[in-house]
């Protein structure tokens, strides 16, 4: 079969025509020259070998390098072009526009070219956490809790101590919770490794958690697993009991530093060790934890009669949003002297339009449920007059304060 000279052919509604207006077999010429296509190119195998693929034998090491690949179908399904008819249905998604996805077979994360040849990408939004610059802790934006011996100590990482007491305990946790939006998924990134060997009755925990709830990974003495933790209760699965890409087991003993990735939406929960997916859990009849707005944690604790001065350093730890910092806003007029609950949870404040202005009177802004919240701002409501811009996140709830009878204003906020 003759190749599709584009001075002969040309396109018309997603199909090649000739000068005679006949329909090319583009299916067919595919596979027909498919080896002559792929003898064009040097293509070498993971030790840098040349590949011939005009040869049997070299073929099958071809197919054998496909079968590795993954590619998937507008809903996600693994093809195997391996196979006759999934080939076939690889050739007809080109030829119909369909929306194709390729598929990383080490993460199983998934890009998408649309019908209309877009990538699709999405922009990781840092949402908590920062880095370790210097030797000043920026209390601005982690909390620290240590019990006991326990130490919390900045150089360029953060350094979590046990000291040489039983009991004793260090707490790192981002002040700002990593708010979840429905339909986003949002990815907890960190590099940490143990100082010492790990050693019994020593528990070490990194992750997107709170007391609560949250995803993390974490070191019982010298068992490694991954926790989900819904209402305060724990589910781990252990190492011996993955079903990820590395099997059942891996391997993760000694002191180099690792790269930590826990992805989270509302179906599934997957958790990442040096780029490799190792343990994935979905939702089946009930949600994984009860609130995904989450805080990044890094804690070490002495348990039982160990006195062992234990230490777990960190060169980061943050929570990303696969995709834009805001969603669409939602408005609250206010009237008359009340209390308004605006948000249960987190969110965050755009901007109020205050439209009194009588003298004394005030507008009290609170993250929380309640006037026992962290107080956002005060705002002299007979000086500042219109819109005031804000731009700030809250965490556990919006309430606005007014003691004017004659208070009008509106809340813009997430």
């Amino acid at each position: 079969m003759s190749s599709p000279n584009r001075d002969k052919y040309r396109a018309r509604g997603g199909k090649m025509l000739d000068e005679n207006d006949s329909v090319f077999d583009l299916t067919g010429w595919i596979k027909s020259v498919g080896v002559s296509i792929l003898t064009a190119f040097k293509i070498k195998d993971s030790s840098g070998a040349e590949i011939d693929p005009a040869t049997k034998q070299k073929q099958d090491e071809i197919k054998t390098a496909l079968d590795s690949v993954g590619i998937a179908n507008k809903e996600d399904t693994r093809v195997d072009p391996a196979t006759e008819d999934k080939q076939n249905d690889i050739i007809e998604a080109v030829e119909s526009n369909s929306e194709i996805s390729i598929v990383d077979p080490e993460t199983g994360i998934v890009a998408k070219v649309a019908s209309l040849g877009e990538l699709k990408t999405i922009i990781p939004t840092r949402l908590a956490g920062t880095a370790f610059s210097n030797g000043t802790k920026d209390t601005n934006f982690w909390n620290e809790t240590v019990v006991g011996t326990g130490s919390v100590v900045q150089a360029g990482e953060i350094t979590i101590c046990t000291g040489t007491t039983s009991g004793s305990s260090a707490k790192y946790q981002t002040i700002r919770k990593a708010r979840k939006i429905t339909g986003s998924a949002n990815q907890f990134r960190a590099v940490a490794r143990n100082k010492e060997e790990t050693t019994a009755d020593c528990l070490r925990r990194i992750g997107a958690y709170d007391d609560d709830n949250g995803f993390f990974m974490q070191f019982d003495g010298s068992v490694f697993g991954v926790v989900i933790r819904k209402g305060g209760v724990d589910t781990v699965v252990t190492n011996g009991n993955f079903n990820g890409n590395a099997g059942a087991t891996i391997d993760i003993s000694g002191t180099a530093f690792i790269k930590v990735v826990i992805e989270y939406t509302s179906l599934a929960v997957k958790y990442f060790v040096n780029g490799t997916l190792i343990h994935t859990v979905k939702a089946t009849e009930e949600s994984l934890v009860e609130s995904q707005d989450l805080k990044a944690t890094i804690e070490i604790i002495n348990e039982g009669v160990n006195i062992k001065n234990n230490c777990f350093e960190i060169l980061f730890a943050t929570i990303l949003r696969l995709g834009q910092l805001e969603s669409e806003n939602q408005f609250k007029h206010i009237s008359g002297i009340t209390t308004t609950v605006c948000k249960y949870g987190a969110g965050r404040l755009e901007r109020l339009i205050n439209n009194d202005s009588t003298s004394g009177k005030t507008i009290k802004i609170y993250d929380g449920l309640s006037a026992l919240g962290n107080q956002i701002a005060e705002i002299d409501a007979g000086v500042v007059i219109g819109n005031i811009e804000f731009g700030v996140p809250f965490n556990d709830g919006l309430t606005i304060v007014t003691n004017s009878a004659s208070a009008d204003l509106t809340a813009i906020y997430e």
